[in-house]
């Protein structure tokens, strides 16, 4: 049987998670849920990997919800909670993840961009926010669109749905670098093995200070957890580690030379 999403995790530590629903370009559906939620669960628990990309297959990223999927069923909450969960979980992740955007992207596969920590896109690609125009609202993906893009960039089109391009959504903040569809994967590959030479720790420390600060006053007590932040992990061994390699004009040890290793 086809999966819906696929997992690679290669020698480097990179793990691809590939939606793999492209006869239905990649709309979301109970099935193909419950496998990004299987497989994220997988990444989060394998020591091996140090950062995950979200890839697709076929000419869409992700087309967001699978309207035949809500329409087959009574329970509308338990459609909106399962692609809440997604998201949830997707930014919630304890290791650094990498949208690779190719193709059409709409509502929820919007979302999925928003939640990774960066998003490399091809020229051509397309987004759009269609909720309203079906007489629903982005309501789950709401919160990471805003944190993505702004507020008032986000009013504008969750309002208008129109469509924007992919030099649109780098100019928004959406996406971080723009490529050629076939550097698309290399790109990507290439800021991923620049994460793997961070500390592990320290990137994980790194995604969780995003977690507690984002929504925090800039005020005493922030203060204070992030120097309380910044003691803790400068005590580690990572850190010692880190701090001698650089003097001793060597690799640290968590980082191996495989960098030339093929995707």
């Amino acid at each position: 049987m086809t999966e819906n999403c696929s997992l690679r995790i290669d020698t480097a530590g990179i793990a691809t998670l590939t939606l793999n629903r492209r006869h239905r370009h990649n709309a979301l559906n109970q099935a193909i849920c419950a496998e990004i939620m299987e497989r994220l669960q997988t990444v989060e628990d394998d020591p091996r990997v140090r950062v995950v990309m979200l890839a697709s297959a076929g000419p869409c990223f992700c087309t967001g919800l699978d309207l035949d999927w809500l329409h087959s069923v009574t329970d509308s909450h338990a459609v909106a909670k399962t692609i809440a969960e997604v998201m949830w979980s997707l930014h919630h992740l304890s290791k650094p993840t990498l949208a690779v955007v190719n193709g059409l992207v709409v509502g929820g596969g919007v979302g999925l961009v928003a939640c990774c920590d960066i998003a490399v896109a091809s020229h051509g690609s397309n987004f759009r926010f269609s909720e309203v125009r079906l007489g629903l609202i982005p309501s789950v993906i709401a919160p990471y669109i805003i944190r993505s893009i702004g507020q008032q960039q986000a009013k504008r089109y969750f309002l208008t749905a129109e469509t924007f391009g992919s030099e649109q959504a780098l100019h928004l903040g959406l996406i971080h670098e723009l490529t050629e569809p076939d550097q698309l994967d290399s790109v990507a590959r290439g800021l991923a093995l620049e994460i793997i030479k961070g500390g592990p720790g320290a990137i994980r420390q790194t995604l969780k200070l995003f977690q507690e600060i984002s929504n925090s006053r800039l005020d005493q007590n922030l203060k204070e957890l992030t120097v309380q932040r910044t003691a803790k992990i400068s005590l580690g061994d990572e850190a010692r580690e880190g701090v001698c390699a650089f003097m001793e004009k060597r690799l640290a040890d968590w980082i191996e030379p495989r960098e030339n290793d093929p995707a």
